[in-house]
């Protein structure tokens, strides 16, 4: 009898410890398997082995993360890892998840400070990462309090000196809302 065969039966039923993160993800996280070390059985960890599977499907995907480039939305993807010792492989470990909803992004392109002589202006650019049709709107508020303007631009006969304007502006993709502030002052 093999003086190694209690070691390999260890290392056969040897089974990584992984979690898939982030758990809810999105078109713009990059899936992660995490994987505990699995020991040799002489204090050495061995090399793990991935397999990514986008519904049932291998993907020529290396390694224990996925890009987001490769996802979208409603996908169901798996990831497989499993140790190598000489040639012989341990048990496989695996965790799915599906790829959620991402929400729009907002970007706000503005002076922070800007003249009481020039017209109070932002530029909204909104886009939605999965390619939804999406719906936003701008609300400003004047030292705090709100104001019933609209647009991203204010005309410089309703601003003042020493004024803090914020602009706020929420995005819809019908599934998942965003949102942006800016603080503007008025010189």
């Amino acid at each position: 009898r093999s003086t190694l065969f209690p070691y390999t039966t260890l290392f056969r039923s040897a089974k990584p410890q992984l979690t898939l993160t982030p758990p809810n993800p999105t078109t713009l996280d990059t899936l992660i398997a995490q994987v505990e070390p699995v020991d040799n059985g002489f204090g050495d960890d061995l090399p793990l082995e991935f397999l990514w599977l986008l519904e049932g499907e291998e993907v020529d995907q290396a390694g224990g993360s996925l890009s987001p480039a490769l996802t979208q939305r409603g996908q169901a993807w798996e990831v497989q890892v499993w140790a190598v010792d000489e040639g012989s492989t341990g048990r496989v470990a695996s965790e799915s998840t599906i790829i959620q909803n991402a929400p729009p992004q907002i970007a706000i392109a503005a002076q922070q400070e800007q003249s009481s002589e020039s017209p109070l202006a932002v530029l909204t650019t909104v886009t939605d990462p999965d390619g939804d049709e999406t719906t936003w709107a701008i609300s400003w508020l004047l030292d705090g309090q709100s104001t019933d303007f609209n647009d991203e631009v204010i005309e410089a006969s309703e601003t003042q000196v020493g004024q803090e304007w914020t602009a706020t502006v929420l995005a819809d993709d019908g599934q998942d809302e965003s949102e942006a502030r800016m603080v503007i002052r008025i010189q």
